[in-house]
């Protein structure tokens, strides 16, 4: 298998960030746009990147953070952020025709006494999520299945 190019989004972030070394560390071009280069909230900046910069894959770990805090004081900002990202990237590789995106979520979208292994959709939706961050919970909800996350229907 080639190098290839590959999108992380969220390569500031915990987890986004050990990704993006592992990937630099087998030989991938890591493609790396904070939000100063584009706002992933911003649908027409968020397609202009994907179609300059090509990418063969995207490692989606981006998302507004700022603690519990911030979460509870800030909830409708955060949904709307969060939202707003996904769908950005998710449509937007979908019209670069990037074929393979990897979506990552918190542990926090997950019902709070989730059975493993991982429980079905039914249980998915009605179950509690942890309290303390709610609104992250339910935006990073949408996009976990394969119908609703895959740029290729």
């Amino acid at each position: 298998m080639g190098k290839r190019r590959i999108w992380m989004a969220g390569h500031k972030g915990m987890v986004g960030s050990v990704i993006a070394l592992h990937l630099e560390r087998r030989g991938d071009e890591v493609l790396k746009a904070d939000r100063s280069v584009v706002d992933l909230r911003n649908q027409i900046a968020v397609e202009v990147w994907l179609k300059q910069n090509r990418p063969d894959a995207i490692v989606f770990a981006a998302a507004k953070v700022g603690g519990i805090y911030a979460n509870d004081t800030f909830a409708a900002d955060f949904i709307y952020d969060d939202l707003a990202i996904e769908t950005n990237v998710i449509h937007s590789a979908h019209a670069a025709d990037v074929d393979r995106v990897a979506f990552l979520g918190s542990s926090c979208i997950y019902p709070k006494f989730a059975p493993q292994p991982t429980i079905s959709r039914a249980a998915w939706y009605s179950a509690s999520t942890i309290m303390t961050n709610p609104n992250t919970s339910t935006a990073a909800r949408v996009p976990r299945f394969p119908s609703a996350a895959s740029p290729k229907r």
